[in-house]
């Protein structure tokens, strides 16, 4: 028995079942290994004997067969992240603990200069994207995601109205995006950014997702609740 043959004896539901059984051997295997059994890039890569573009390849194939055949989402695991008080290293840190492939940038403004470390280069020599591809990590930014209502004081509420008149339109990039991925934006704790709000509305579909604070923050945070 071949490794595709082994994946997709692995349980799951019986829509899900019928919708797998619409992909290739390859396409089935790369799947169920990237997203039900948490594998990167690189450890399906090695599971299968593969190198990692027939990994990638394989999965949006995939993706977009799925999508066309089911109006649902196949149920992921997101991450986000703020880099407020995290020097580069530290993000890089976290971002590879977790073993992020990814990182999709929602920031409305990515290119303004005073974003430091972490300004959106005008070239991938430069800036964040040169930052993360050091790592062997992706980079993407979806300014379509960004927080068009931050100069009002109501703007969580206003972005909530935003994302329930036109999130399928608005995620519909980022949910193109098959690598394991973390949304990234500037502030630090998740209550006080507009990705809680992105967050809540991938969870309505379906979809997990987990707040990454950098260890630095937490201690951060805990002395001053100490103070």
């Amino acid at each position: 028995m071949n490794p595709h043959q082994q994946v997709v004896r692995k349980p799951c539901s019986i829509d899900l079942e019928q919708l797998l059984s619409k992909l290739t051997p390859e396409q089935r295997a790369a799947v169920i290994l990237h997203y039900y059994e948490d594998l990167t890039y690189e450890g399906v890569a090695s599971r299968l004997g593969w190198e990692r573009w027939r990994v990638k390849r394989r999965i949006a194939e995939a993706l977009c067969i799925l999508r066309r055949l089911s109006e649902r989402d196949i149920p992921r695991k997101f991450f986000t992240i703020g880099y407020g008080g995290l020097d580069p290293e530290e993000l890089i840190s976290v971002l590879k603990e977790h073993h992020i492939e990814a990182v999709v940038d929602v920031r409305l403004w990515p290119h303004r200069a005073s974003m430091g470390s972490y300004v959106l280069g005008k070239s991938p020599e430069k800036g964040i994207q040169h930052l993360l591809a050091k790592e062997g990590i992706h980079y993407y930014s979806l300014v379509e995601l960004g927080n068009v209502f931050l100069q009002f004081e109501d703007w969580q509420g206003r972005y909530r109205q935003l994302l329930a008149a036109l999130g399928n339109l608005l995620t519909e990039r980022l949910l193109n995006i098959s690598e394991r991925c973390c949304l990234l934006c500037l502030e630090k704790q998740p209550a006080h950014c507009h990705r809680l709000i992105i967050a809540e509305f991938l969870i309505r579909r379906g979809h997990e997702v987990e707040h990454l604070i950098a260890p630095a923050i937490k201690r951060k945070a805990g002395n001053s609740a100490t103070t």
